[in-house]
């Protein structure tokens, strides 16, 4: 009943869908998302109303963690 969601840039979109199905389905969603910087980060606040736990990078560190999303898993 728990699930990992990890993607970024424009790759988030769809995730958003998948996790938010999750959620009224009742599984616990983590995500995990990977942007360039801080002006590229999109869909914050949707993804912590379904989201359990949520990661956010950056590449260049300028929001939240440095580095890529798939190395916080």
């Amino acid at each position: 009943k728990n699930i990992a969601i990890i993607g970024g840039g424009i790759g988030i979109f769809p995730l958003y869908e998948l996790a938010k199905q999750a959620k009224e389905s009742g599984v616990n969603v983590n995500t995990y998302l990977g942007f360039r910087n801080k002006d590229l980060v999109t869909l914050e606040k949707e993804f912590e109303a379904v989201s359990e736990k949520l990661t956010i990078t950056t590449d260049d560190g300028s929001y939240k963690e440095k580095g890529f999303a798939i190395n916080y898993l």
